[in-house]
Protein backbone atom coordinates (compact mmCIF):
# COMPACT_ATOMS: atom_id res chain seq x y z
CA UNK A 1 0.00 0.00 0.00
CA UNK A 2 1.55 3.27 -1.12
CA UNK A 3 1.66 5.65 1.81
CA UNK A 4 3.15 9.09 2.39
CA UNK A 5 3.27 10.14 6.04
CA UNK A 6 3.03 13.90 6.48
CA UNK A 7 3.53 15.79 9.71
CA UNK A 8 1.41 18.71 10.70
CA UNK A 9 0.96 21.12 13.57
CA UNK A 10 -2.11 22.85 14.93
CA UNK A 11 -1.73 25.69 17.41
CA UNK A 12 -4.04 26.66 20.27
CA UNK A 13 -4.26 30.32 21.28
CA UNK A 14 -6.44 31.29 24.25
CA UNK A 15 -8.42 34.48 24.66
CA UNK A 16 -9.17 35.17 21.00
CA UNK A 17 -12.84 35.03 20.05
CA UNK A 18 -13.82 33.91 16.57
CA UNK A 19 -17.13 32.66 15.26
CA UNK A 20 -17.69 30.81 12.95
CA UNK A 21 -14.84 28.67 11.61
CA UNK A 22 -12.67 30.60 9.17
CA UNK A 23 -11.16 28.79 6.20
CA UNK A 24 -9.10 30.83 3.78
CA UNK A 25 -10.19 30.50 0.15
CA UNK A 26 -6.97 29.87 -1.74
CA UNK A 27 -5.00 26.88 -2.92
CA UNK A 28 -4.27 24.73 0.15
CA UNK A 29 -1.33 26.10 2.13
CA UNK A 30 -0.12 26.45 5.70
CA UNK A 31 -2.26 28.56 8.03
CA UNK A 32 -5.60 28.33 6.26
CA UNK A 33 -7.87 27.46 9.17
CA UNK A 34 -9.06 29.14 12.40
CA UNK A 35 -11.46 27.06 14.50
CA UNK A 36 -13.15 28.35 17.68
CA UNK A 37 -12.95 25.81 20.52
CA UNK A 38 -14.18 26.73 24.02
CA UNK A 39 -11.98 29.63 25.22
CA UNK A 40 -9.38 29.36 22.47
CA UNK A 41 -8.94 29.18 18.73
CA UNK A 42 -7.13 26.35 16.99
CA UNK A 43 -4.98 27.35 14.03
CA UNK A 44 -3.96 24.96 11.32
CA UNK A 45 -2.21 23.36 9.71
CA UNK A 46 1.06 22.42 8.08
CA UNK A 47 1.82 19.49 5.81
CA UNK A 48 5.38 18.24 5.42
CA UNK A 49 6.41 14.81 4.16
CA UNK A 50 8.36 12.69 6.67
CA UNK A 51 10.17 9.39 6.29
CA UNK A 52 9.40 7.95 9.72
CA UNK A 53 6.09 8.68 11.49
CA UNK A 54 7.70 7.90 14.86
CA UNK A 55 10.72 10.18 14.40
CA UNK A 56 10.12 13.70 13.16
CA UNK A 57 11.22 17.19 14.13
CA UNK A 58 8.93 19.85 15.58
CA UNK A 59 10.15 23.25 14.48
CA UNK A 60 9.28 26.47 16.29
CA UNK A 61 9.26 28.18 12.88
CA UNK A 62 6.24 26.10 11.83
CA UNK A 63 4.34 27.23 14.93
CA UNK A 64 5.32 30.88 14.37
CA UNK A 65 4.27 30.62 10.71
CA UNK A 66 0.89 29.22 11.74
CA UNK A 67 0.22 32.21 14.03
CA UNK A 68 1.47 34.73 11.43
CA UNK A 69 -0.55 33.22 8.55
CA UNK A 70 -3.75 33.03 10.60
CA UNK A 71 -3.21 36.59 11.89
CA UNK A 72 -3.80 37.72 8.30
CA UNK A 73 -7.41 36.53 8.79
CA UNK A 74 -7.73 37.40 12.49
CA UNK A 75 -5.58 40.44 13.39
CA UNK A 76 -6.08 39.77 17.14
CA UNK A 77 -3.68 36.83 16.69
CA UNK A 78 -0.79 39.07 15.68
CA UNK A 79 2.22 38.64 17.98
CA UNK A 80 0.33 36.19 20.22
CA UNK A 81 2.20 33.35 21.87
CA UNK A 82 0.69 29.90 21.43
CA UNK A 83 -0.74 28.22 24.53
CA UNK A 84 -0.42 24.71 23.14
CA UNK A 85 0.59 22.83 20.03
CA UNK A 86 -0.73 19.60 18.56
CA UNK A 87 1.73 17.67 16.39
CA UNK A 88 0.91 14.55 14.49
CA UNK A 89 1.57 12.49 11.40
CA UNK A 90 -1.13 11.75 8.85
CA UNK A 91 -0.87 8.32 7.21
CA UNK A 92 -1.88 9.55 3.76
CA UNK A 93 -2.67 7.13 0.95
CA UNK A 94 -0.66 8.04 -2.13
CA UNK A 95 -1.00 5.42 -4.87
CA UNK A 96 -0.10 8.05 -7.48
CA UNK A 97 2.57 9.84 -5.43
CA UNK A 98 4.95 10.24 -8.40
CA UNK A 99 2.31 12.30 -10.22
CA UNK A 100 1.66 14.69 -7.31
CA UNK A 101 3.16 18.05 -6.48
CA UNK A 102 4.28 17.62 -2.87
CA UNK A 103 2.65 16.45 0.35
CA UNK A 104 0.01 19.19 0.37
CA UNK A 105 -1.57 17.79 -2.82
CA UNK A 106 -2.27 14.33 -1.33
CA UNK A 107 -5.90 13.77 -0.38
CA UNK A 108 -6.79 13.92 3.33
CA UNK A 109 -9.62 11.51 2.61
CA UNK A 110 -9.57 7.92 3.78
CA UNK A 111 -9.75 4.77 1.69
CA UNK A 112 -11.00 1.33 2.64
CA UNK A 113 -9.06 -1.23 0.62
CA UNK A 114 -10.49 -4.73 0.31
CA UNK A 115 -7.50 -6.93 -0.47
CA UNK A 116 -9.79 -9.59 -1.95
CA UNK A 117 -9.27 -7.50 -5.10
CA UNK A 118 -5.59 -8.53 -4.82
CA UNK A 119 -6.38 -12.18 -4.16
CA UNK A 120 -6.18 -11.90 -0.36
CA UNK A 121 -9.71 -12.53 0.89
CA UNK A 122 -10.77 -11.60 4.42
CA UNK A 123 -8.13 -8.88 4.71
CA UNK A 124 -8.81 -5.15 4.44
CA UNK A 125 -6.92 -1.96 5.24
CA UNK A 126 -8.10 1.51 6.08
CA UNK A 127 -5.56 4.12 5.02
CA UNK A 128 -5.36 7.88 4.85
CA UNK A 129 -7.71 10.05 6.82
CA UNK A 130 -6.87 12.20 9.80
CA UNK A 131 -7.86 12.63 13.42
CA UNK A 132 -10.95 14.63 12.56
CA UNK A 133 -12.30 11.76 10.43
CA UNK A 134 -11.34 8.86 12.72
CA UNK A 135 -14.88 8.09 13.84
CA UNK A 136 -16.18 8.09 10.26
CA UNK A 137 -13.29 5.75 9.41
CA UNK A 138 -14.29 3.42 12.26
CA UNK A 139 -17.85 3.41 10.96
CA UNK A 140 -16.68 2.49 7.45
CA UNK A 141 -14.62 -0.41 8.83
CA UNK A 142 -17.46 -1.64 11.06
CA UNK A 143 -19.92 -1.51 8.16
CA UNK A 144 -17.45 -3.33 5.87
CA UNK A 145 -16.85 -6.11 8.41
CA UNK A 146 -20.59 -6.47 9.10
CA UNK A 147 -21.29 -6.72 5.37
CA UNK A 148 -18.55 -9.34 4.95
CA UNK A 149 -19.92 -11.40 7.84
CA UNK A 150 -23.57 -10.96 6.91
CA UNK A 151 -24.36 -9.03 10.10
CA UNK A 152 -27.26 -6.59 9.82
CA UNK A 153 -26.46 -4.02 12.52
CA UNK A 154 -26.25 -0.25 12.52
CA UNK A 155 -22.90 1.23 13.50
CA UNK A 156 -23.19 3.41 16.64
CA UNK A 157 -19.76 5.04 16.42
CA UNK A 158 -21.21 8.49 15.73
CA UNK A 159 -23.53 8.23 18.75
CA UNK A 160 -21.19 6.83 21.41
CA UNK A 161 -19.20 9.48 23.34
CA UNK A 162 -15.50 8.88 23.75
CA UNK A 163 -14.23 7.95 27.23
CA UNK A 164 -13.31 10.97 29.33
CA UNK A 165 -15.44 13.40 27.33
CA UNK A 166 -17.28 14.63 30.43
CA UNK A 167 -14.95 13.65 33.29
CA UNK A 168 -11.52 15.29 33.34
CA UNK A 169 -10.27 12.90 36.05
CA UNK A 170 -11.15 9.94 33.82
CA UNK A 171 -9.47 11.67 30.89
CA UNK A 172 -6.32 12.21 32.97
CA UNK A 173 -6.33 8.51 33.90
CA UNK A 174 -6.65 7.55 30.23
CA UNK A 175 -3.78 9.86 29.29
CA UNK A 176 -1.64 8.31 32.05
CA UNK A 177 -2.46 4.83 30.78
CA UNK A 178 -2.16 5.33 27.02
CA UNK A 179 0.14 8.26 26.28
CA UNK A 180 3.45 7.12 24.84
CA UNK A 181 6.88 8.56 24.26
CA UNK A 182 5.82 9.51 20.74
CA UNK A 183 6.56 13.13 19.75
CA UNK A 184 2.83 13.56 19.13
CA UNK A 185 2.11 12.90 22.81
CA UNK A 186 4.71 15.24 24.32
CA UNK A 187 2.21 18.05 25.01
CA UNK A 188 0.07 15.59 26.97
CA UNK A 189 3.04 14.46 29.08
CA UNK A 190 4.52 17.90 29.76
Amino acid sequence: VSMQPTKGVMVGVEGVEVSPVLNRCRSPADGDLVVPHHDEVVLGTTSVAVDDPDEYSREDEAVDRMVAECAAMVPALENRDPDRTYWGVRPLYAPDEDERDGARSISRGFFLLDHADDGVGGFSSIVGGKLTTHRRMAEAVADHVCDALGVDETCRTADEPLPGHDDLAELDDLVDEYVTDSPADSDLRD
